[in-house]
């Protein structure tokens, strides 16, 4: 007879193992849902590459006060034949306002506080707004609902709901955003593509963007010579939607990217390049 704790240890093994076995055949089963799906209407133009925080010709790096994020830079940037841009956005739970900003304290624009209401009134047309929602699973549910319903209110009154795409990383808080009808980003954040466990990070979060419903994933890019978004993770997402961000001029890796059917949007990590209008169709 066996002891307790050999007994406990040949539990714990096939419980560790059944788990492991179901979560595989999860995977499979989500992978195969995954690969049949056309999303019908994700952003899927020639045009992949979009403005990071508007065009700074001036500012390759993030600063805590200059250009990014304004309306000049954006204005600018749809000028030169960016489809899209990223801003960045804090919810003010005591305003109920969204002001666009990095970090917080928040940066000033101009001196002065920018709403991302004032934004969309002074740049909004047919492009496209990738809203980096910053410390969105910080917001109690009181808090949340109030920013979905803010969200929706401003859309709404310059008819571009359906031109902006809520980005974030915890998926409860981002499904409120995609019951109310908005197209979502769930931002992942996997290891190196060599990593032993990507195969199973990556499983879990197809899991979640699958579950979840959400329009799209992003992640970033990686260093060129270590890239997390390497050929296994692109092997293991297969034709899920997605947007690149933080990626380091490369002409080599930039052609994979533009051929890559997969890959919707890129943003690349210096602000102030200007590759808007290169075309990934070859017309």
């Amino acid at each position: 007879m066996l002891k307790k704790a050999p007994r406990r240890a040949l539990a714990g093994i096939i419980i560790i193992f059944m788990l492991a076995t179901s979560f595989t055949l999860l995977v499979e089963n989500v992978d195969k849902k995954l690969n049949t799906r056309t999303y019908p209407g994700v952003y899927g133009e020639c045009n992949k590459i979009w403005a990071t925080r508007g065009l700074v010709p001036d500012e390759p790096a993030i600063t805590t006060d200059g250009k990014q994020n304004t309306i000049e830079s954006i204005q600018l940037a749809f000028d030169r034949g960016a489809r899209g841009t990223e801003v960045d956005v804090h919810f003010d739970t005591e305003d109920g306002k969204f002001i666009v900003a990095h970090d917080v304290p928040y940066n000033l624009k101009n001196g002065e506080l920018l709403t991302l209401e004032e934004l969309f009134r002074h740049t909004s047309g047919r492009n496209y707004y990738w809203i980096d929602f910053k410390r969105m699973r910080q917001l109690s549910d009181e808090e949340l609902d109030a920013s979905v319903a803010e969200l929706d209110r401003i859309t709404s009154e310059f008819d571009i709901k359906n031109w902006v795409y809520v980005e974030g990383e915890a998926p409860l808080s981002l499904a409120a955003f995609r019951k109310a009808g908005f197209n979502t980003i769930f931002d992942i954040h996997p290891r190196s593509d060599r990593n032993l466990f990507t195969p199973v990070i990556m499983g879990f979060y197809k899991l979640v963007f699958y579950f979840g419903d959400f329009t799209v994933m992003a992640m970033n890019y990686g260093p060129i010579d270590d890239p997390e978004y390497g050929l296994r993770t692109q092997t293991l997402l297969g034709s899920v939607p997605l947007f690149i961000y933080h990626f380091d001029e490369d002409a080599e890796a930039l052609d994979r990217l533009q051929k890559n059917t997969a890959v919707r949007v890129i943003l690349f990590r210096d602000h102030s390049l200007d590759r808007y209008r290169l075309n990934a169709c070859g017309d």
